[in-house]
């Protein structure tokens, strides 16, 4: 759930990084916070525990705001490298907002995305929150592989289900469409936010301008 600051009128919103190893979770999340304009964000925390890395850091949209003259806040979350157990990947989810799921485009790393996409559901379902409660974009990531498999067979294998789920189709390592998979996210979170919100109390927050 979004956390209000009354004090520094803003709200924030926790996005987590999640998917399979190699799969580019960390160039995505180091080129977002290379190409925000430094005014505008938080340096990157390492918070090291056991073999786990976790990678945090919060900006807030240029010209963008919510209820009023509330600010809003991003704060993005990803584990770095592989994960030898599923404890640190649980606690990432607490209290998690919305997810961004970057996939590894390869064929022979179809599985590998499938399993940890079930993993995922599992991890939220110990929160009891199913992939309809929280707000996800799939991120077909490594679209400029040569064996990368079609987006209509990894439709298939990970977006089946009767809501379809956003996707975006990424290259992080260029960064060609990282913004845009964290827009589209931006704006679900937003208008869920919104819907969430007592009328009398919110208005409809101006357009996020979530770019480098």
């Amino acid at each position: 759930m979004p956390i209000t600051n009354y004090t520094a009128k803003e709200v924030q919103f926790k996005i987590v990084l999640c998917g399979p190893p190699f799969s580019g979770k960390s160039t995505s999340f180091r080129y977002l916070h290379s190409n925000i304009e430094a005014a505008f964000k938080g340096e990157v925390t390492s918070l090291k525990n056991a073999n786990t890395d976790t990678l945090v850091f919060d900006f807030i949209p240029r010209d963008a705001t919510l209820l009023d003259d509330f600010k809003i806040r991003f704060e993005l979350l990803t584990i770095a490298g592989e994960i030898a157990t599923n404890a640190p990947r649980k606690l990432l989810l607490r209290d998690a907002d919305g997810i961004l799921f970057v996939v590894n485009s390869s064929w022979d790393q179809v599985e590998n995305n499938v399993q940890s996409f079930k993993n995922l559901q599992e991890n939220l379902k110990k929160f009891s929150v199913t992939l309809d409660e929280i707000p996800i974009v799939l991120q077909y990531n490594k679209r400029d592989l040569q064996d990368a498999a079609p987006v209509s067979y990894l439709d298939f294998v990970l977006n089946n289900h009767e809501t379809r789920i956003p996707v975006c189709e990424t290259v992080a390592t260029t960064g060609r469409n990282i913004f845009a998979s964290l827009r589209a996210l931006s704006e679900m979170l937003i208008q869920r936010f919104l819907e969430n919100t007592p009328a009398s109390n919110a208005a409809q927050s101006d357009a996020v301008a979530v770019d480098g």
